[in-house]
Protein backbone atom coordinates (compact mmCIF):
# COMPACT_ATOMS: atom_id res chain seq x y z
CA UNK A 1 0.00 0.00 0.00
CA UNK A 2 2.87 2.38 0.78
CA UNK A 3 4.59 1.64 -2.52
CA UNK A 4 1.36 2.20 -4.40
CA UNK A 5 0.69 5.54 -2.70
CA UNK A 6 4.28 6.63 -3.33
CA UNK A 7 3.96 5.43 -6.97
CA UNK A 8 7.29 3.64 -7.01
CA UNK A 9 8.76 2.61 -10.34
CA UNK A 10 8.83 -1.15 -9.71
CA UNK A 11 5.64 -1.70 -7.75
CA UNK A 12 5.43 -5.28 -8.99
CA UNK A 13 8.76 -6.11 -7.35
CA UNK A 14 7.59 -4.83 -3.97
CA UNK A 15 4.38 -6.87 -4.32
CA UNK A 16 6.29 -10.07 -5.17
CA UNK A 17 8.68 -9.66 -2.23
CA UNK A 18 5.74 -8.88 0.06
CA UNK A 19 3.82 -11.99 -1.03
CA UNK A 20 6.93 -14.16 -0.65
CA UNK A 21 7.50 -12.86 2.88
CA UNK A 22 5.47 -15.48 4.69
CA UNK A 23 7.88 -15.54 7.63
CA UNK A 24 7.76 -11.80 8.09
CA UNK A 25 11.43 -11.19 7.35
CA UNK A 26 10.79 -10.42 3.70
CA UNK A 27 7.87 -8.23 4.72
CA UNK A 28 10.38 -5.83 6.29
CA UNK A 29 12.43 -5.98 3.09
CA UNK A 30 9.32 -5.05 1.07
CA UNK A 31 8.55 -2.20 3.48
CA UNK A 32 12.12 -0.90 3.11
CA UNK A 33 11.85 -1.15 -0.68
CA UNK A 34 8.53 0.70 -0.69
CA UNK A 35 9.97 3.51 1.40
CA UNK A 36 13.25 3.96 -0.46
CA UNK A 37 12.61 3.21 -4.15
CA UNK A 38 12.41 6.06 -6.65
CA UNK A 39 8.99 7.37 -7.53
CA UNK A 40 7.62 7.92 -11.00
CA UNK A 41 8.32 11.57 -11.79
CA UNK A 42 6.01 11.53 -14.83
CA UNK A 43 2.97 11.51 -12.56
CA UNK A 44 4.03 14.73 -10.87
CA UNK A 45 2.93 17.62 -13.06
CA UNK A 46 3.06 21.31 -12.21
CA UNK A 47 -0.27 23.10 -11.76
CA UNK A 48 -1.71 24.89 -14.77
CA UNK A 49 -1.25 28.62 -14.35
CA UNK A 50 -2.56 30.80 -17.18
CA UNK A 51 0.10 33.13 -18.54
CA UNK A 52 -0.30 36.81 -17.83
CA UNK A 53 -2.02 36.36 -14.48
CA UNK A 54 -0.53 37.58 -11.27
CA UNK A 55 -0.02 35.09 -8.48
CA UNK A 56 -1.00 36.39 -5.07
Amino acid sequence: MIASRRKVERLWLVVVVNLAGITGVLWFVALYMAMTMRTRAADITPPNVPSGTALS
